[in-house]
């Protein structure tokens, strides 16, 4: 037993109903709820609001089916020998029904694993992986299933085998059935691992956190004993915690260990989601004296005055996990609500004091530290009474992770800046992060330096520092290199134009909480000038601080830049719903729009899209009880036009939540059954009379129609064609820009310059055989005049389309002028008055088959299940073109071939390669990181050269589908070999390469410096989902067959990789 006498506020001293349990070791966390049920079996554990009445559970079940079937089940399939296999769990499910679930098994002696319904395939996938997991339990819902299933399958092609088990439900658990034995205590040492926790993953991947058994305990009931009050008997109400979040996970110590209660939401499937009125309602039902919850509730309730009533009835109200917005809380105290934070984290646990008296003064952003902690201050240079919190180890208190050593002594540096009160000396609140990094109030967390370095590389700026600690978003404040009056919002608004392109750059890189919008551009002024240290670097507090009046004026402006003047319906009818839509849309562009009309293709940028979503939202916060959290930030551009933005709100309003993934998924496929149904009727077959002679006689007086030539493939297939006898003329269409055909031009010389290819051979031939035209593909003459279409119909023998819009945010419908492009280009092809009609081949993407499953290769031929293409707009809008053509040789007697492409490396001569694509990405970080990433994956890019040859073959052909990659793949260690040997770094595993690039965007600086890749950095989460590690197999007979440049090819070599090199370090990619 501990020494009562040592400790602040011993538990329980005068209750009748309960026992205190020893902390010394000698009983552990599971046993401690077989102690409670024998000694104190009328003090209450949990109370549960259910729908007539108010359940109140004082014991854990004994004698329940799931611990009996659990210990079965697991000595089936668990290695008898292993230490603490970890059992997941992948649930939206109840809080009760978890907590139960996780005590339980942590009684078998397995260490539960709860992980965040919120992570990505990716990030759950990295955590069963890290965890050398096995079996995880799942949820019936269908996310769950869904995303189980994903991850199963993403570890099923690494050969990790993960079995998903069935959820238990709370009447699983809580049976009244007495057949079952009681089960054996599994061995629960001290050092043996309990539970494992996971870190936010708001920088990077989530970390797995193991707690052992002892920690368990000094982790979360030393705070309380160590705190003022005895809270033994005191309802907490805890139905805003997630139980795989550490404050959930706390919530279940201090019942049987401090005697306190805490109360939750009612068991259910699915779960009560607990937005801030329904957690109010409980806390009035349930009786709670205490609630815990995160920074956003605390906010939401401050909003309403009728929720005044419920919190001034409760002791304290404590908020943690996030920063909480100092007006908010200084409202919420001056009304009488009793507010403190709770500072502590899942590395060290609980390290405020847990409990304190409230009644004597005191400031609610300050806290003290727990007196069970060993605290070293770190000060930090330049700044007062500011210091970094570094917990050091003790004979009875050890942090979870150990990463500094002080004096030698072991301990966890928080990386967290503590400020001293200047009169309470042992008073604290959080200053900062020692990297800066950036908390919203929705607990998301930005990372500035990453961002703020890629600013910082516009010439017109000369320091940028990201604030937005305890807000809703972030804003910027920049200090333009030639000064001017902020306060002519003509030359503001000039200097926010001027340097918008940079901004773009960082947005791109961002996370999507992260990003910038104008209106939080906030610019520094002469007679204020920023503050700067020794190493040229602005004090980021101090300017911060400087410019706090200008901050909240962003912030006051931003918030009425959504407001807009528009009124939310009174009730949400469909029709109401479309008119404020309608309205809202109106009023940003101001302009009136059709219902069906595509927003950015009328106009709508970035920042107007966020005032419609920012209207919109504010609609809702204010006359529904809809969780804002849940609804995704890009809804707008999801749903681009006022008709699709209808549905999709009055869908939120009708079901309390957006729509579930199967739900999501069937009404895609539902728009592109819809927009391949638009476009793909009433075709007109006209038979031909033409032979195979006349078709060969054709290629000896080829008229091209090549589309898209100002892109990499575009230009090689041009200059191929130029040099090309048989082809006599060439029609080269490219979408409309400022400027004339002339300027059209001028562009396609600059494109040739760009790739190495010789711009002489535009002018070199003779005048009339190429011409360049401006198209727009949603017009039915394709932006033609009628002179230029008819020539075009009457005279061209191949088309070759090879524009589309490389976008991967943008969804369907904004695709769909292009999708229209293939209907008119049909329509051009059937309209020819030649006896053998103009052959189309149109140069699709693997992206089309983006959800392809099945372990068998991909045949060359076209998948009229759409369900192969879901995922981006990008690649639905190439699948309803593939479908198009294939209706169009069906229907109208055209012959079609689809060439879906695969990855393009950098051609043959000069090695010419974007460096914005995903492998000089790589290449650029690896410099960078000082290493270069090996793996085990076959490689089947093609020269870029190599593919328009090849395309140009398949031109000829009479197959309907063909893939263009290379049937020869290579080894990627045989391409990033001789990248490692020519740059003279070592080649290291795959993951360890991806751990650098996390803690690069972590802030953390690898070999001394920042990332200067920013065009990489974009590609961040591309490359943690493992850069196409379950890429589709596809099989290449009939290519190979069409293709005798693809049939002989050589594999990638040494080289190639030379010259890739060669050419990025020109334009200074990287060094040499």
């Amino acid at each position: 037993m501990l020494d009562l006498k040592l400790l602040s506020a011993p538990q329980g001293i005068n209750s009748r109903t309960w026992t205190r349990p020893p902390l010394d070791g000698s009983l552990k966390f599971p046993e401690m709820f077989e102690l409670h049920a024998q000694h104190s079996p009328g003090h209450p554990l949990w109370v549960l609001q259910m729908r007539r009445r108010i359940f109140v559970q004082s014991t854990i079940p004994r004698r329940f089916a799931l611990y009996d079937e659990l210990l079965n089940w697991l000595s089936d399939i668990m290695n008898i020998g292993q230490d603490s296999p970890t059992l997941g769990i992948l649930a939206a499910t109840d809080t009760i029904t978890c907590a139960t679930l996780m005590i339980g098994i942590m009684y078998c002696g397995y260490a539960p694993f709860p992980i965040s319904t919120r992570n990505s395939v990716t990030a759950v996938a990295h955590l069963v992986r890290s965890t050398d997991m096995r079996q995880i339990f799942v949820s019936p819902d269908p996310a769950m299933q869904h995303l189980a299933g994903q991850v199963r399958d993403t570890l099923r092609a690494e050969g990790h085998e993960l079995g998903l088990v069935p959820m238990p439900q709370f009447t699983d658990l809580y049976s009244e059935s007495t057949e079952h034995e009681d089960v054996e205590k599994g061995s629960m040492d001290n050092e043996k691992t309990i539970v494992i926790l996971h870190t936010s993953g708001s920088t990077a991947l989530p970390k797995p956190i193991r707690v052992k058994t002892f920690n368990m305990l000094r982790l979360c009931a030393l705070p309380v004993y160590h705190g003022e009050l005895d809270i033994c008997g005191t309802v907490f109400g805890g139905q805003a915690l997630p139980m795989f979040h550490a404050m959930g996970v706390l919530s279940t110590v201090w019942p049987p260990s401090t005697g306190a209660v805490v109360s939750y939401l009612r068991p259910s499937f699915p779960p009560i989601f607990p937005t801030p009125d329904v957690v109010l309602e409980s806390l009035a039902v349930t009786g709670s004296e205490v609630v815990v919850c995160v920074p956003t509730f605390v906010e939401a309730w401050a909003k309403d005055a009728t929720t005044l009533p419920v919190l001034l009835k409760q002791k304290a109200i404590i908020a943690g996990g996030a920063p909480l917005d100092r007006a908010t809380a200084d409202l919420m105290v001056n009304h009488g609500v009793k507010l403190t934070v709770l500072y502590g984290s899942t590395e060290a646990g609980v390290m405020s004091m847990f409990a304190p008296d409230l009644s004597k003064t005191y400031d609610w952003e300050y806290f003290r530290f727990s007196g069970h902690l060993d605290v070293e201050m770190i000060p930090q240079e330049g700044l007062e009474n500011v210091y970094e919190a570094v917990i050091l180890e003790t004979s009875s208190y050890c942090p979870n992770v150990m990463n500094a050593n002080v004096r030698g002594r072991r301990g966890y540096a928080t990386n967290d800046l503590v400020q001293r009160h200047p009169t309470k000396l042992d008073c604290w609140r959080v200053y900062g992060r020692a990297d800066d990094q950036l908390m919203l109030s929705t607990g998301e967390k930005t990372n500035p330096a990453p961002l703020e370095a890629i600013l910082q590389k516009d010439p017109h700026i000369a320091a940028a520092l990201m604030f937005g600690r305890g807000r809703f978003q972030n804003g910027v404040l920049i200090h333009p290199r030639e000064p001017f009056d902020h306060t002519d919002t003509e030359k503001l608004a000039e200097f926010r134009n001027r340097i918008w392109s940079s901004v773009e750059k960082m947005n791109d890189y961002a996370p999507q909480h992260s990003r910038i919008f104008k209106e939080m551009i906030v610019v520094t002024r002469p007679s204020k000038p920023l503050e700067f240290t020794m190493k040229g670097n602005p004090r980021r507090q101090v300017c911060i601080d400087a410019y706090s009046e200008e901050i909240d004026a962003a912030y006051i402006a931003m918030e009425d830049s959504s407001q807009l003047d528009v009124s939310a319906p009174a009730e949400w009818t469909q029709d109401a719903t479309a008119n404020f839509v309608r309205a809202i849309v109106d009023r940003t562009l101001a302009k009136s729009l059709r219902d069906e009309d595509d927003l950015f293709q009328n106009g709508c940028d970035s920042l107007q899209a966020t005032w419609i979503r920012n209207a919109i939202l504010q609609a809702l916060r204010s006359s529904t009880q809809l969780s804002l959290h849940q609804i995704p930030s890009n809804f707008v551009y999801t749903n681009p036009n006022i008709r699709a933005l209808s549905v999709f709100v009055g869908e939120l309003v009708s079901n309390n939540r957006p729509l579930d993934a199967d739900t999501q998924t069937a009404a895609k496929i539902q728009a592109m059954q819809t927009m391949l149904d638009k476009y793909g009727s009433g075709f007109e077959y006209r038979a031909k009379g033409g032979t195979k002679a006349d078709a060969s006689d054709v290629r000896k007086e080829e008229v091209v129609l090549v589309t898209g030539t100002t892109g990499r493939l575009g230009c090689h297939l041009l200059a191929q064609l130029l040099r090309n006898p048989d082809v006599v003329k060439i029609y080269a269409l490219n979408r409309s820009s400022p400027g004339s055909d002339s300027e059209s031009a001028t562009r396609q010389r600059e494109a040739f310059k760009l790739w190495g290819l010789d711009p002489q051979l535009l002018t070199s031939v003779t005048s009339d055989k190429l011409q360049m035209l401006v198209c727009d593909y949603a017009d039915p003459l394709l932006g033609l005049s009628n002179k230029e279409y008819h020539e075009i119909q009457q005279s061209v023998t191949t088309i070759i389309h090879n524009a589309w819009r490389v976008d991967f945010n943008l969804a369907l419908p904004s695709f769909e002028p292009l999708i229209a492009g293939v209907r008119h280009i049909i329509n051009l092809a059937s309209g020819s008055p030649r006896t053998y009609s103009p052959s189309i081949t149109f140069t699709s993407s693997i992206s089309s088959l983006r959800s392809y499953q099945t372990p068998e290769p991909a045949a060359e031929k076209h998948f009229d299940d759409p369900r192969v293409c879901i995922g981006s707009g990008y690649g639905e809008s190439k699948w309803i073109a593939e479908q198009l053509l294939h209706r169009a040789a069906r229907y109208a007697g055209l012959k079609t071939t689809v060439v879906r492409v695969g990855q393009l490396s950098g051609d043959s001569a000069v090695g010419a390669w974007n460096y914005k694509e995903w492998v000089p990405a790589i290449v650029g970080l690896s410099q960078t990181f000082g290493r270069v990433p090996s793996r085990n994956q076959d490689i089947t890019w093609v020269p870029v050269d190599s593919a328009a040859s090849i395309l140009l073959e398949m031109v000829h052909s009479d197959e309907k589908v063909l893939y263009l990659v290379h049937p020869r793949p290579v080894p990627w260690n045989a391409i990033f070999s001789p990248i490692a040997k020519r740059l003279g770094l070592p080649l290291v595993p795959y993951h360890e390469w991806v751990e650098c690039l996390r803690e690069s965007t972590d802030g953390t600086h690898v070999n001394g410096g920042p990332l200067p890749q920013s065009a990489a950095l974009h590609l961040k989460e591309f490359f943690e989902n493992d850069v196409g590690a379950a890429e589709i197999h596809l099989s290449t007979e009939k290519s190979a067959s069409a293709s005798e440049v693809l049939r002989h090819l050589k594999p990638l070599e040494q080289s190639h990789v030379l010259k890739w090199l060669d050419f990025w370090a020109k334009i200074g990619h990287i060094k040499l």
